[in-house]
């Protein structure tokens, strides 16, 4: 489903499609979530909003936290690729993602605090996470939109070919991708010791796997 005449706005039709297709796509072995007709995402559709109440407006953005958490505990390695606007709602997927490329021209802010709210699906608790609590701050009080340049100075997103990066992903032991990821997740707001002993929960069961037998018995074949 594409929405290009409408930047690709988040209406509950395209947040309904996209977590279903996201479903669909469970047993691939990695995503690039895109946007159509040069644009990624503008954010929550603001027309579709103008004719709910309050309460139904509060739902709308619970739905898009649903997609965001849906995106970040997806079981493989999923990249945005940004072309145009990635705005509000749109910044939040694309924060939600495993990692971001992005094209020139591109450009990404969070402008919702000119129109008296702010970014509701977590996206400031990610913004943080990633660039750190000064650099966040910046973007967010501002609601200055950044151009490609700098997003990629601050480590928003990356130059470089999605496609290429999932070719690259894809090579690899499905298996042991999967396992990266959810120790990565687990792993992530825990102190040091207690982090490293989940990715080690993770990584020790691997030693006994189809894959792992299989390429030591091939070097063992070269050697």
């Amino acid at each position: 489903m594409q929405r290009g005449r409408a930047r690709n706005a988040l209406s509950l039709e395209l947040i309904d499609h996209l977590q279903t297709s996201l479903k669909a796509c469970e047993d691939s072995a990695c995503l690039v979530l895109a946007g159509s007709d040069g644009v990624f995402c503008a954010g929550a559709d603001l027309r579709e909003r103008v004719a709910l109440s309050p309460d139904q407006r509060t739902q709308h953005t619970h739905r898009i936290v649903d997609l965001c958490d849906q995106l970040e505990a997806f079981p493989v390695p999923v990249a945005a690729w940004i072309e145009g606007a990635c705005l509000a709602g749109g910044l939040e997927l694309a924060l939600a993602c495993d990692v971001r490329f992005a094209a020139e021209g591109s450009f990404f802010g969070f402008p919702e605090v000119g129109l008296g709210i702010f970014p509701g699906a977590d996206g400031p608790l990610r913004l943080t996470r990633l660039l750190g609590p000064g650099r966040a701050a910046r973007l967010l009080y501002s609601g200055q939109r950044i151009g490609f340049a700098e997003a990629q100075a601050l480590g928003l997103v990356e130059s470089g070919d999605p496609m290429g990066w999932a070719r690259s992903v894809s090579a690899n032991s499905m298996l042991a991708v999967r396992s990266l990821k959810s120790a990565l997740r687990a792993s992530r707001d825990l102190a040091w010791e207690e982090a490293r002993a989940t990715v080690r929960s993770f990584r020790e069961p691997l030693d006994a796997s189809p894959e792992y037998e299989s390429a030591l018995a091939a070097f063992q074949a070269r050697a």
